[in-house]
């Protein structure tokens, strides 16, 4: 997603990743955590702002929005806590979290 989350005139990427488990050995393309990385340019390639702590499950969406009319945009994150085989077995869940920007 490309944003300015700072609002400082200049863009961020905002990406996800997802972090590999064993799961990948056996060629599964799921994940049991993630995180968030706010990436800038820096003249000779991006440079990490910030990241999250590890998120427990798969992000599958993001969204930056003002979310309760209060004027502050919020990152909105869609994340499938159940992903993989284990989602079978489980009560298969996903949950939205909203994180308040400065």
């Amino acid at each position: 997603m490309l944003t300015d989350l700072n609002r400082d005139a200049q863009l961020e990427v905002v990406v996800t990743r997802n972090l590999p488990s064993l799961a990948q050995i056996g060629g599964s393309r799921e994940y049991s955590k993630s995180e968030i990385l706010s990436l800038s340019w820096g003249g000779n390639g991006m440079l990490q702002n910030w990241k999250t702590d590890e998120i427990k499950g798969m992000i599958s969406s993001l969204l930056v929005t003002d979310l309760n009319g209060d004027g502050k945009q919020e990152l909105i994150v869609c994340v499938n806590k159940s992903p993989g085989i284990a989602g079978f077995w489980r009560d298969y869940r996903s949950v939205i979290m909203s994180y308040g920007l400065r």
